[in-house]
C-alpha cells in the first residue's frame, strides 16, 4: 500500500489499515460499487460523486481493484480542471 519512497507517516498508515482488514474491506467494496453505478467515470468524478474532491483516497482503491482484476482502465478524457487526461475505470 505505501511505496519504498513514501514518508513513514504512509507506511504507518498502511500498517494501520492492513491491521484492520475489514476497514480496508469495506473502501475498496465501497469504490467498486462507485465504478458500477458509474462506469467510465474518472477517479476525479468518482470522488466529487462521493461528495469530496480529493480523487486520492478513491485512486488508491480503484489501483487495488485493478490489480485484484476486478475493474480496468480503459480510455481517458481530460479533468475540466487541470486539462490534465485521466484514466476511466470500468469494471471487468
Amino acid at each position: 500500500m505505501a511505496g519504498r519512497t513514501d514518508p513513514a507517516t504512509s507506511h504507518a498508515a498502511a500498517r494501520a489499515m492492513l491491521s484492520k482488514p475489514s476497514k480496508l474491506a469495506k473502501l475498496q467494496l465501497h469504490a467498486l460499487r462507485m465504478v458500477r453505478e458509474h462506469p467510465g467515470s474518472t477517479a476525479q468524478e468518482l470522488a466529487t460523486l462521493d461528495g469530496t474532491w480529493d480523487p486520492r483516497p478513491i485512486g488508491r482503491r480503484l489501483s487495488e481493484l485493478q490489480r485484484a482484476g476486478l475493474i480496468r482502465a480503459d480510455g481517458e478524457k481530460p479533468d475540466p480542471r487541470t486539462g490534465r487526461q485521466c484514466q476511466r475505470w470500468w469494471t471487468t
